[in-house]
């Protein structure tokens, strides 16, 4: 996220572009090795231990819901705010 604001009536959320479509789509256009898909589960289990680090959660994760830059690096989409669990399992 770049920025967030307003504008007169109107709120406004600035993000990365990403071109890469999603990796639902990916995967049923060029389905990865299993290597590859180990490779990108990865990425994508870091990027929710740090979202978990910080005591959110994300409440949908699907492969519709990681998005691909232009080289394929994925970022994880949240179509609905993170949560922040009142009491926190194991802190």
């Amino acid at each position: 996220m770049y920025d967030v604001g307003t504008t007169g009536d109107w709120g406004y959320v600035v993000l990365e572009f990403l071109d890469g479509g999603t990796l639902n789509e990916q995967w049923a256009t060029a389905p990865p090795t299993p290597r590859e898909a180990a490779a990108l589960m990865k990425v994508v289990a870091v990027a929710i231990s740090e979202l978990h680090s910080r005591h959110a959660l994300h409440h949908d994760l699907k492969l519709d819901h990681i998005l691909l830059d232009s080289e394929g690096i994925p970022r994880i989409a949240m179509p609905q705010p993170a949560s922040w669990p009142t009491t926190w399992i194991g802190s």
